[in-house]
């Protein structure tokens, strides 16, 4: 089963697992292998949890990334079925949506109103 993805110039069936990403605008290493991380997106070892809320099977993390630049660095990530306990022993945290089992599952705009949503968010997923 698929979604449609709409762009300005065309429209395009892709699967679920594998979305395709052009090397120009990869921003992960482990998901374009080979190419080179932009200096001011975030450094998955570099990173700061600020603030967290969980509940059930979901944990929200505020997340700062000290050299990223857009919205200050700073990221509202949400994890399934992964603790706090163990986020917090891993030793790099990609905000970006990777098959690595350490992924967020979604992310919200950085600010009050976005943490809110990201809180209401886990509660409707429950």
């Amino acid at each position: 089963m698929g979604f449609r993805v709409i762009s300005s110039s065309r429209r395009e069936s892709v699967s679920r697992k594998k979305v395709s990403t052009p090397v120009d605008s990869c921003v992960s290493r482990k998901h374009c292998s080979g190419t080179t991380r932009h200096p001011n997106d975030p450094d998955p070892m570099r990173f700061e949890i600020k603030r967290h809320w969980g509940m059930g099977r979901f944990v929200v993390l505020f997340v700062n990334y000290p050299n990223c630049t857009n919205y200050e660095g700073n990221k509202i990530l949400i994890f399934e079925n992964i603790s706090l306990k163990e986020i917090r022993s891993w030793r790099n945290l990609d905000p970006h949506f990777l098959d690595d089992g350490k992924s967020p599952i979604a992310r919200f705009r950085p600010d009050t109103d976005g943490w809110e949503k990201a809180k209401r968010f886990i509660q409707m997923m429950l």
